[in-house]
C-alpha cells in the first residue's frame, strides 16, 4: 500500500523502494511483483545489467528467479530425495540410485547455499534507490570531483551500497559502474522481518516520510 500511495503521488523513486521492501515481507504476491516489475520499466533511462552480470544470473537462474521460500523447501526436498536414494541403494543395488544420490546432492548444495548467501545479504547488504530528478553521479566523494558519467540518471534507478561517508554514498549500479552520490538523492533500503518491523512497516503513511538530509536507510519504520 505505501508503494502504492507513493506510486500515485508520482515519486517513482520512493515507490521502488518500499515495493522492495514489501517483497521481503510478502514475496510470493504476484500483485507486490507486478506493481515492482512496472515501476521499474518506468525509469528512464534503464540501467541494464553488463554481459557479466546477465550472462551469471542465467546460470544461476534459481538465486534470482526463485524466492528464498521456494529454494528452502527444494533445499529440504532434495535432501529427503538424496537420503532415500541412498537408503535404497544400501537395499537394492541399481546405478540409478547413484545418478539420482548424485543429482540430489548437487541439487541441494546449491539450493543451500543460494539460501545462506540470499539470508546473509539481507542481513549485511545495504541497497537504495535514487530518489532525485538529474542526479549527478561522481569520482570521488565531493562536488569538486568529475562527473562519473555523461548524463546524469533519475529517480528510480536501483543500487547496491559500497561504502557511507558524512553525505556521500559509494554505489555501484546494476550494470557494474561505481560512483558516489549525495545522501540526499538516495533512500536505503533495509530490508526488515521481524514481527515488530512489519507491524511498523504496515502502519506508516507517506505524509510520515523524513525530509532531512541524512540517509534514509528505513526510516520509515
Amino acid at each position: 500500500d505505501l508503494g502504492n500511495a507513493w506510486f500515485q503521488a508520482g515519486d517513482l523513486g520512493l515507490a521502488i523502494a518500499n515495493y522492495l521492501r514489501a517483497e521481503r515481507l510478502i514475496p510470493d504476491d504476484p500483485r507486490l511483483n507486478a506493481n515492482l516489475e512496472y515501476a521499474r520499466s518506468q525509469v528512464r533511462p534503464l540501467i541494464a545489467d553488463d554481459g557479466h552480470e546477465a550472462l551469471l544470473r542465467r546460470l544461476a537462474f534459481w538465486h534470482d528467479n526463485w524466492t528464498l521460500r521456494a529454494r528452502l523447501w527444494g533445499f529440504g526436498l532434495t535432501w529427503l530425495i538424496l537420503w532415500g536414494a541412498l537408503g535404497l541403494r544400501a537395499l537394492r543395488k541399481y546405478p540409478g540410485w547413484n545418478y539420482l544420490a548424485g543429482t540430489a546432492a548437487a541439487c541441494s548444495l546449491l539450493l543451500g547455499v543460494s539460501a545462506v548467501l540470499d539470508l546473509g545479504m539481507a542481513s549485511d547488504q545495504r541497497r537504495g534507490v535514487l530518489i532525485g530528478d538529474q542526479v549527478i553521479v561522481r569520482k570521488g566523494n565531493a562536488d569538486s570531483f568529475s562527473p562519473q558519467f555523461e548524463e546524469p540518471i533519475n529517480r528510480g534507478v536501483e543500487f547496491e551500497v559500497l561504502e557511507v561517508r558524512p553525505d556521500w554514498l559509494h554505489i555501484e549500479l546494476g550494470n557494474g559502474e561505481r560512483g558516489w552520490i549525495q545522501t540526499d538523492d538516495a533512500e536505503l533500503v533495509k530490508l526488515v522481518t521481524s514481527t515488530i518491523e512489519r507491524t511498523a512497516f504496515r502502519g506508516v503513511s507517506p505524509s510520515q516520510h523524513a525530509t532531512d538530509g541524512t540517509p534514509r536507510e528505513d526510516r520509515t519504520l
